[in-house]
């Protein structure tokens, strides 16, 4: 059997009670429509962009700082982080969804990228660059009003006029720092030894800036660098040991600072290592055996770095090297010979010139004919008739040879040869150790070695020759 409803009852309206409705309706009516949006408003965040969000406001912050500090260039400008009219706060919006450049952002919102480098900045204008009328960023990082850009994997400011320290004090507000690319400006200070708390860096290049100090050994617990970049520096230090231990390591560019020492036997576990400079050093003693272990070394680049010994022949056991550049040293005795020489099956380049090397110079295979072999100023005793191609062109004097041998028999100690005075380096280099130890230098035994700038002149180069004689 259906159910019956019950009636509805219904209160009775009362004709003044529509009365306030009926109202509003005909005041919106009457209203004028809204403005066309104006081509100021295109430019606003779009709808929900402007919520606020406590830690976008402080990386914006934190980012209006760093453009403060270098001088609200006109990059920041070009790169949407100021704009004159908004005004420099850009209030209540976030700079990953205002989509400004030069920064990069995570899924997540979060800025983890800042990208002034000198090219890219060039690419966008040229007036940039170093000369220009406006030229690169200059001031100082203000790293301890960064703090909030925790997220921050990659900064690179290579190329900048930047002073000041080049990484803060304290960095364990940038546990994942990445990359710090901060080459070619005006650094100075030295580097914290907080670099330690830096566990996921994988590269870190300072080089060519004013840095002092020494290297932080909390670098050398840094398992997952694999490049590390410091030359052109004013730092000083002994050649650390406790490098060995970045086995991850490819570049290792310490060269153009005052660092001195024996050659660390512990390098040699380096065996993903593929370039090495140590341009420039204070180097002392001879290559350990243990260099051997470099596998994957390609270039090696030592100039002007104090080395003294014979040639370091076990580089020539290395399959993956490519060249070697070991002008301006104290090299002394023969060459290998070419067979041996020549046997890297990758090797472009060597550069011996500037050494005291004597002997003949062994000739480049016809299958090598665009092998770069520079053998210049040196003691080599070309044979009569001689292949004009190897028989140096700007040989140093033979008084010099002689005094050179003769200086090293008397025991006087040697030094590198004046960077002012030595040849021109390829663009690559490489460069391996030998194990074998210096023979005893003596006028018949000429395997011995003293630099130009510590030859004796005039008197004092006669009596070491006279003192050689009587031996």
């Amino acid at each position: 059997m259906a159910r019956l409803s019950a009636p509805i009852r219904r209160s009775p309206v009362s004709p003044l009670s529509s009365l306030p409705v009926l109202l509003l309706v005909a005041a919106a009516m009457a209203a004028p429509p809204p403005p066309a949006p104006s081509s100021m408003d295109q430019i606003l965040p779009v709808p929900g962009a402007s919520t606020p969000d406590p830690v976008a406001m402080a990386e914006k912050a934190a980012l209006l700082a760093f453009a403060s500090a270098l001088g609200d260039h006109p990059v920041f400008a070009r790169a949407s982080w100021i704009n004159k009219t908004l005004g420099m706060s850009y209030e209540n919006t976030k700079p990953c969804v205002q989509f400004w450049q030069r920064i990069t952002c995570d899924e997540k919102g979060r800025v983890n990228a800042i990208d002034f480098n000198i090219a890219a900045m060039m690419s966008s204008d040229p007036e940039f660059a170093p000369g220009g009328s406006v030229g690169p960023l200059k001031g100082r990082v203000p790293w301890e009003r960064m703090g909030a850009l925790g997220n921050l994997v990659l900064i690179n400011l290579q190329g900048n006029a930047i002073h000041g320290p080049p990484l803060p004090a304290n960095l364990t507000a940038f546990p994942k720092l990445y990359e710090i690319l901060l080459q070619g400006n005006r650094f100075n200070g030295s580097l914290p030894d907080q670099i330690s708390t830096l566990k996921a860096l994988k590269k870190l290049d300072v080089s060519g800036n004013q840095i002092t100090g020494s290297i932080p050994r909390g670098i050398t617990t840094l398992s997952n660098l694999t490049w590390l970049a410091i030359s052109q520096n004013h730092m000083a230090d002994v050649l650390p040991p406790e490098l060995g231990n970045l086995t991850q390591i490819v570049k290792l560019d310490i060269g153009g600072n005052g660092f001195q020492g024996p050659m660390p036997e512990s390098w040699g576990s380096l065996e993903k290592l593929q370039l090495l400079n140590l341009q420039k050093l204070n180097l002392n003693g001879s290559f350990p055996a243990s260099w051997a272990g470099m596998t994957s070394l390609n270039h090696f680049i030592a100039p002007a770095a104090h080395i003294r010994g014979p040639f370091p022949s076990f580089l020539l056991a290395l399959s993956n090297l490519s060249d070697i550049v070991l002008y301006s040293n104290e090299l002394y005795g023969p060459l290998p010979s070419a067979a041996e020489l020549f046997a890297p099956p990758i090797l472009t380049a060597i550069d011996v010139s500037g050494n005291y090397l004597n002997g003949s110079v062994p000739k480049v295979p016809p299958s090598r004919s665009a092998f770069k072999f520079s053998f210049s100023t040196n003691c080599f005793q070309p044979a009569a008739g001689a292949d004009p191609l190897l028989v140096d062109s700007s040989p140093l004097p033979p008084t010099e040879c002689s005094c050179f041998y003769s200086s090293l028999a008397l025991g006087e100690p040697a030094q590198a040869i004046s960077p002012s005075s030595s040849p021109s380096s390829p663009t690559t280099s490489t460069s391996t150790s030998s194990p074998s130890s210096p023979p005893s230098p003596s006028p018949s035994n000429p395997s011995a070695s003293l630099s130009p700038s510590a030859l004796p002149h005039g008197a004092a180069c006669l009596l070491a020759l006279l003192a050689a004689s009587l031996l």
